[in-house]
């Protein structure tokens, strides 16, 4: 078993696969397990509240794979991202009205996991 993480494209999950389209996607492995990790995370491009999520996973060396959504600034139209394309479906998707991020999709469970403390106390 490795240390350290590697980082790689990582393919969609079955759950949420259709509708999940971040910006960015990194996986994070531990050790050689093809299936796809049980956690994803997703969360702003930036640190915030998604960096704690991200590091108590990579702490307990659980693979993972983060999801990144860019948000830039659309002239008069105020501020675009394709989170917010996407926000809409993974409500009706994952059965979940209050779809926000920081979010964490559980594959094992097929849940998505929304608010911040929720999902400290899923993981």
């Amino acid at each position: 078993m490795s240390s350290s993480p590697t980082e790689s494209t990582s393919s969609k999950p079955a759950f949420l696969a259709n509708v999940v389209s971040p910006d960015t996607s990194v996986s994070v492995r531990f050790n050689s397990e093809e299936e796809a990790p049980r956690f994803a995370v997703g969360y702003w491009s930036i640190r915030g509240l998604g960096a704690p999520l991200r590091m108590m996973l990579s702490a307990a060396k659980i693979n993972h794979d983060v999801y990144l959504y860019d948000i830039v600034e659309d002239g008069d139209n105020g501020w675009k991202s394709s989170y917010f394309q996407t926000k809409e479906s993974l409500k009706t998707e994952s059965k979940n009205a209050l779809v926000n991020l920081p979010f964490v999709v559980d594959r094992k469970e097929c849940r998505l996991i929304c608010q911040t403390n929720a999902c400290f106390a899923h993981i």
